[in-house]
C-alpha cells in the first residue's frame, strides 16, 4: 500500500517522456526499499536481544559465583569490560579501576601507574578475579585475556591502536601468575574465575 501511494505521488510529476518501463523499475525500488527497512529493523532487534540476553546471563552467573564464593565485605576485580559485575555481586571494586582501560593506554600507563595498581590489589587482597575477556563479541573486546602476558595484544588489531599492551603492565600479570590460580568458569562465554592462593608464599 505505502509503495503504491508513494509511486502515485511519483507518476503525475514525472517527465512525459519517462518510460512505463522505467516507472515500473522505480515501483520496485521503492517496493523493495520499505519491505528491507522493517525486515532489517527485526533483524537487528532479534539480534541485540540475544546478545542483550547472554550478556545478562553471564554477569548473573559470574555475580553469582561471587556470592557463593567470598565474604560480604570482601573486595572484587573484575577484569574486562564488566563492571557490572560489581554491581549485581554486591562487592567494592579492589582497585580505583573499575575499568582497566587505563594501564592499556599509550603514554599513560607507565610503570608508577602500573605499581600503585598493584600496590592497591595487595592491600585489598581480593579473594576472586573475575577474567571477563573470554567470549565477548569483537566489538567489545577491549582488553587482553589474563590468562598469558601478550606482548603484542592490542586494539584494533590494525591501524591506530587506541589500547595496547603497556610494557609496565608484566608487572602485574607476573602478580597474578604467583598469587592466584584459575579455579573455575561461569556463564554462556565461560569467563574464568581466579581465586587467591592462601599461605604465606603469597606476595
Amino acid at each position: 500500500i505505502a509503495a503504491c501511494e508513494v509511486f502515485a505521488i511519483i507518476t503525475p510529476v514525472a517527465e512525459p517522456a519517462v518510460t512505463a518501463r522505467w516507472r515500473r523499475h522505480v515501483a520496485l525500488v521503492v517496493c523493495g526499499a520499505i519491505a528491507v527497512i522493517p525486515i532489517g529493523r527485526t533483524l537487528i532487534g532479534l539480534r541485540d536481544s540475544g546478545l542483550r540476553g547472554e550478556r545478562a546471563e553471564q554477569v548473573d552467573a559470574a555475580a553469582h559465583y561471587v556470592r557463593a564464593h567470598s565474604a560480604r565485605d570482601s573486595r572484587l576485580l573484575v577484569w574486562g569490560h564488566a563492571a557490572d559485575v560489581y554491581f549485581f555481586a554486591d562487592r567494592e571494586p579492589a582497585s580505583r579501576f573499575v575499568y582497566p582501560l587505563a594501564m592499556l593506554t599509550p603514554r599513560y600507563a607507565d610503570s608508577s601507574l602500573v605499581a600503585g595498581f598493584v600496590d592497591e590489589l595487595r592491600a585489598n587482597a581480593p579473594p576472586l578475579i573475575v577474567d571477563a575477556t573470554p567470549g565477548v563479541a569483537k566489538s567489545e573486546a577491549l582488553v587482553p585475556s589474563l590468562a598469558s602476558w601478550n606482548p603484542r595484544w592490542r586494539y584494533p588489531t590494525s591501524g591506530v591502536a587506541w589500547w595496547t599492551m603497556s610494557p609496565a603492565l608484566r608487572a602485574f600479570y607476573d602478580y597474578v601468575a604467583s598469587s592466584y590460580a584459575a579455579v573455575d568458569v561461569v556463564g554462556p562465554q565461560r569467563w574464568v574465575i581466579y581465586a587467591r592462593r592462601p599461605g604465606p608464599e603469597m606476595r
